[in-house]
């Protein structure tokens, strides 16, 4: 955890000589002699100020070593913090009254005047609080960007494991229903049964030589997103239609399983016949550098919760990788699903 500024080598060897001299100009105003600001360096009480200072500052941070401020920070209440300050504060201010009465009775040889002692108490009264004001405003600053820090890391894990189980993902759905296709076809139809066998084998191979990529060529999710759409055509009598845009560029990159889910989620929450059919469109969006699904929107009543949960962690694992949003838009009868398009940056 990040230091507190007050207990910095350079800041207390600063702060000593600067509160010293203010508390001194402060006198000198008080006592209407700011002539005496002329001959400044050759005035013995600014060093004596000075010394005040630093007596009243390292007793302050004596207290703060004693009741172990200095370390664990996030750790201590808020409360003891200020309890602990006023402690340093009292005794702070005595060992400073004992100290100007011991330089004016053995250093000048007279007692202090009551009235000088109570002008002196105040000065270092004032500059102890500011000095402790420093202290807790930048531990609470310190503490709320500890917290802050460890919230966004609780937030990096949290989508790393998102990512890392959207990719260990098995599609249980997809699986036992084209089994059961392939079951129902396997005597009375071998060759589509085997043709059925080979797409669904193309998915989970692809699967699996992605599981440990983190992004994957679109050009290579398009191929394999063909079987699915093969697969899923079967279901619905062949009402699924995919139109690719040729002038797509070479290099996008995406998340391995993207448009797998995509189509998975889109199709199960869609009412699908033979008057409303369901057309994919894809295509990039050149000047906003977004990888666009389009779909005609025709949404069941009773949605697909699986499907809807994969989708929902493909939206967060995008966040891992682009600060631009993963976005989801309607628009009459058509939704866009916007994918930050990915690229390797180049040095």
């Amino acid at each position: 955890m990040k230091r507190n500024l007050i207990f910095s080598i350079g800041f207390r060897l600063l702060s000593g000589f600067v509160f010293g001299f203010m508390v001194y100009v402060l006198l000198l105003f008080i006592n209407n002699s700011l002539s005496e600001l002329q001959a400044l360096f050759q005035n013995q009480e600014l060093y004596v100020c000075i010394g005040l200072t630093y007596i009243s500052f390292e007793c302050i941070q004596f207290i703060f070593s004693l009741f172990k401020l200095k370390r664990k920070l996030n750790d201590i209440t808020l409360k003891k913090i200020v309890g602990v300050s006023v402690v340093a504060l009292f005794s702070a201010w005595i060992l400073v009254g004992v100290a100007i009465s011991l330089y004016f009775k053995y250093g000048i040889g007279y007692s202090i005047a009551q009235v000088e002692l109570q002008r002196f108490l105040l000065l270092y009264a004032i500059a102890n609080i500011l000095y402790l004001v420093l202290f807790i405003s930048n531990t609470l600053l310190i503490r709320e960007n500890a917290r802050q820090l460890e919230y966004e890391e609780t937030l990096r894990k949290k989508i790393e494991a998102d990512f890392i189980s959207f990719k260990a993902e098995i599609n249980p759905d997809l699986l036992y229903e084209s089994l059961e296709n392939i079951i129902a076809n396997v005597y009375h139809n071998p060759e589509f049964a085997e043709e059925q066998i080979d797409h669904l084998a193309a998915i989970y191979r692809y699967g699996l030589l992605h599981k440990h990529k983190e992004l994957t060529n679109l050009h290579e999710e398009v191929h394999v997103s063909g079987s699915l759409l093969t697969l899923v055509k079967e279901k619905y009598s062949k009402h699924i239609h995919l139109q690719l845009d040729a002038n797509i560029p070479e290099g996008i990159l995406i998340i391995p399983g993207s448009l797998l889910v995509i189509i998975d989620q889109v199709v199960r929450n869609t009412l699908i016949t033979q008057q409303k059919p369901l057309h994919f469109k894809l295509y990039y969006d050149e000047e906003d550098a977004y990888l666009i699904f389009e779909h005609t929107l025709n949404e069941r009543l009773l949605k697909h919760k699986e499907s809807l949960e994969a989708y929902n962690r493909l939206q967060r694992a995008y966040s891992f990788f682009s600060d631009k949003p993963f976005v989801q838009v309607k628009a009459g009868n058509e939704q866009f699903i916007k994918l930050p398009a990915l690229q390797v940056a180049q040095d």
